[in-house]
């Protein structure tokens, strides 16, 4: 790990001794243990994101729009962040990240019946008003969506 990035996480932790840092393979948020998961060969980009989601205190989320909000907030916090401590959020890597969550919501909201855009009614649950169909889709975000039809 090179001299500015050491220096980076120190930083951050004598600002803000309130969130943890702890290695792992990916980089995730955790608010019931106040801390951000970074891989050792981390993005600083993606440091300060994490940080953002600490720093707006989020937590779980209701519907799938709600973490998409909370995704531009953590990387409007970033970008904060970046200035105040004068790191370069890498502006292409912010917008490939928001399309991957633009691009999840609406597959997850394309009807499996129809294939029009419904509409989430509650966490996980989507209903088309074109067809009538209700369908439940899984948490993925990593890998394929699943819908499973409910109601046609």
């Amino acid at each position: 790990m090179n001299m500015q990035k050491t220096d980076l996480i120190a930083k951050l932790k004598k600002t803000y001794p309130e969130i943890n840092i702890e290695f792992s393979d990916d980089y995730k948020w955790s608010p019931s243990s106040s801390t951000v998961f970074i891989p050792k060969k981390y993005e600083p980009s993606y440091l300060l994101h994490e940080f953002g989601h600490g720093l707006c205190n989020h937590k779980d989320y209701d519907l799938a729009i709600d973490l998409v909000r909370h995704e531009q907030e953590a990387w409007d916090k970033a970008y904060e962040l970046a200035k105040k401590f004068k790191v370069k959020i890498k502006d292409d890597l912010v917008a490939d990240s928001m399309t991957s969550y633009y691009t999840w919501l609406h597959k997850r909201a394309i009807c499996p019946k129809c294939h029009e855009e419904g509409l989430e009614i509650e966490k996980n649950s989507y209903k088309c008003f074109f067809c009538n169909c209700s369908w439940k889709v899984n948490e993925a975000r990593q890998c394929n969506i699943k819908r499973t039809i409910l109601k046609d």
